[in-house]
């Protein structure tokens, strides 16, 4: 095969795959990793090391892997690749690892940092969220004792953007403006691609302002003087780039003047607005408000903090903050009903020396029984056989139907995240159902008997006993309690002329 060097190539430098082995024949291997197995793709390489032949692995008994056909005139059962090696004398045999699924992204970074004067990140992704949150001393800042918010990616697979967000920064009565971070990267940069820090004043509904790259540390903000709603945002825009970094830590906004006492409310956080489009609450939706209180005065701080919801709620909590520290300040729980409100958030620190930043917004509006357009599913939207389903905890979880893939949808976060794909494609008749607190069970329909259930815990898939009789249009599963599921069986139907195609294409 004349392109067998550029497909390696592309696996290992490209593709972003797990993990290789190479052996050398006629010496086979006592044993073999863990990770071999149907999918993963083996490689004769010559004598100077160039791969002249590729194969497709089809099953692993033991020590042997077996292959697709390599030669219809010999037959194409039971070839296996190393007796295969052995015949042809190949000097080597590389085995590459291709990952069966999207690893998702591992703890999001929407959590208080301890060592950056901006806590409690936003991120934004499209295809794998990779934000997140590292200990330190871990990866790839051995030296670095604190957390850090890190960009990586699990696997190679297509575009993506992801952003991590500050929240509101109110710079009122603030000049000179200086943003101040650690970084470490190693993106790639090219066409295609875009890496940079940018700014806003009108609280992340457009990012106009460029403050610099994946490796700036410093950048002086004159944009940002006096201005009540500053948010940075960190953005990538390109291919997915496996096993590469761009990670931020000690981030810093500076500004003067600096004064002995200064607290300053710089966001309304819940109800949560978005991008200064105005946030929309279901009727009957039971909220915490909060919002975000800084203390950027040099004085230690003990003061009261007030809610205001319209005219129908008010509740008061007492803080004490540190200078230079903020604090993500949650109030008793309120109840939505219809109408258009204003929240209200402000400080009641008697000796303040600016008033400018001692209260904060939020224009909000609850809905009474009306559909409202979330982040959508992706992977082509939905398809025949598609499924969803409650866990009852803030959590859908959905097949797109004519595929194997699988996300869930962190309903308080208007976020998807990808899950481990289901074990074979749904079709007509695919449903889901959650049990109790750690399982969903699913028909996969498409006249089949196949029936499966996920284990939330470990993000994994299980093949039960077959349900009695194929399920096809209609089909349907419940769950009653206790330890009976129920589905429902129609009539096995008559498939459309494409359904027979796709139907063939699976057995094949």
């Amino acid at each position: 095969m004349p392109n067998a060097g550029n497909l390696r190539n592309f696996l290992r430098f490209d593709f972003g795959c797990g993990p290789s082995i190479t052996y050398n024949p006629p010496i086979r291997p006592n044993s073999l990793p863990d990770w071999v197995s149907r999918g993963d793709v083996a490689f004769f390489l010559g004598s100077n090391g160039a791969a002249y032949h590729s194969m497709f692995i089809t099953s692993v008994s033991g020590n042997n892997v077996y292959i697709a056909c390599h030669d219809p005139d010999r037959g194409c059962d039971n070839q296996d690749i190393f007796d295969l090696a052995a015949e042809y004398r190949a000097p080597q045999v590389t085995i590459i690892n291709i990952n069966p699924i999207m690893l998702e992204c591992r703890s999001p970074k929407n959590e208080q940092t301890n060592d950056s004067t901006i806590g409690n990140f936003e991120i934004r992704h499209q295809w794998v969220c990779c934000w997140h949150e590292r200990l330190g001393g871990q990866w790839p800042w051995t030296s670095n004792p604190t957390a850090y918010a890190c960009l990586t990616w699990d696997e190679t697979r297509g575009t993506t953007w992801d952003t991590l967000i500050s929240p509101r920064i109110n710079l009122v009565g603030c000049s000179a403006v200086v943003f101040i971070q650690s970084c470490t990267t190693n993106l790639i940069h090219g066409s295609g691609k875009t890496i940079e820090i940018r700014g806003s004043t009108n609280d992340g509904a457009s990012w106009t302002y460029l403050i610099g790259t994946d490796t700036t540390t410093k950048a002086e903000l004159p944009w940002a003087s006096n201005q009540r709603d500053v948010r940075i945002a960190w953005i990538y825009k390109g291919p997915v780039q496996a096993n590469r970094y761009w990670c931020v830590d000690d981030i810093e906004i500076l500004a003067k003047p600096t004064r002995d006492h200064d607290i300053c409310v710089s966001e309304v956080r819940n109800p949560k607005g978005r991008g200064g489009v105005t946030t929309i609450i279901t009727q009957g939706k039971t909220i915490k408000p909060s919002a975000f209180v800084w203390n950027l005065g040099k004085e230690d701080e003990s003061l009261s903090v007030t809610f205001k919801i319209g005219s129908s709620y008010t509740d008061t909590k007492w803080i004490k903050l540190y200078p230079y520290n903020d604090t993500l300040l949650e109030f008793s729980p309120w109840t939505a009903t219809p109408g258009n409100y204003t929240a209200t958030c402000y400080s009641n620190l008697a000796d303040d020396e600016f008033r400018g930043n001692d209260t904060a917004t939020l224009n909000f509006k609850v809905a009474a029984d009306t559909w409202v357009k979330m982040f959508p599913v992706y992977n082509g939207g939905v398809q025949t056989g598609a499924c969803i389903t409650s866990t009852g905890q803030e959590t859908l979880f959905c097949v797109t139907g004519r595929s194997k893939f699988f996300a869930s949808y962190l309903i308080s976060q208007d976020l998807w995240k990808n899950r481990r794909p289901t074990p074979d494609f749904f079709g007509q008749g695919g449903s889901i159902t959650y049990a109790n607190g750690n399982y969903l069970y699913a028909l996969r329909g498409l006249v089949s008997k196949s029936f499966y259930r996920y284990q939330i815990s470990n993000n994994t898939w299980s093949t039960l006993s077959d349900v009695p009789d194929n399920i096809g249009y209609g089909g349907a599963i419940a769950y009653g309690g206790g330890n009976c599921e129920c589905a429902e069986i129609p009539r096995k139907p008559k498939l459309r002329k494409h359904e027979k195609e796709v139907k063939r294409d699976k057995i094949r």
